[in-house]
């Protein structure tokens, strides 16, 4: 009996002694990924950009970006041209318009009603218009920035026309 004894003494003090070591280990991971996480994605801590950072970030992206003034930029992307706005609270938005098609409310409702991520509405001199909105104010990482962009460019936009060309005059 006692060498039985002294066997199960001998595997919990071997167990214990295991899981504190991977407990310290598993401490040391969990501290690192809070970390990570605070500091952003790949290491860059998220603040509010300025509208000369955020050209510069889809600059070095390869978008190319145009006529700078005080709260937006054009972005010329897929044979197509995009403003990007930022407003005071650091907030971004993105805005595409066309002419030449003309479609109803009730047609742009239903874009509206069956899309996510952004609204189109028809815009003072009656050509339809679509936005999409990213909130910078508690501040942003180049990685949020040019997801945003790439989902609006590369998606919204090409998407959008379609629907205009299948549902306009």
């Amino acid at each position: 009996m006692t060498h039985i004894k002294s066997l199960f003494l001998g595997i919990f003090l071997s167990t214990t002694a295991m899981s504190i070591a991977q407990a310290g280990s598993l401490e040391e991971d969990l501290k690192t990924l809070c970390a990570k996480v605070e500091a952003g994605t790949q290491g860059e801590t998220p603040h509010v950009l300025s509208l000369k950072e955020a050209a510069e970030i889809l600059k070095n992206e390869g978008y190319r970006v145009t006529d700078m003034d005080d709260d937006s930029f054009k972005i010329k992307a897929n044979g197509r041209t995009l403003v990007m706005f930022r407003f005071d609270d650091g907030d971004f938005q993105l805005y595409y318009g066309v002419s030449g098609i003309k479609v109803d409310y009730k047609t742009i409702n239903e874009w509206n009603r069956t899309k996510r991520l952004s609204r189109a509405y028809i815009d003072r001199v009656n050509d339809p218009v679509v936005e999409s909105d990213l909130q910078g104010d508690v501040g942003l990482t180049s990685k949020q920035l040019l997801s945003f962009t790439k989902t609006f460019v590369d998606l919204t936009v090409p998407k959008y026309r379609e629907f205009l060309l299948e549902n306009g005059k």
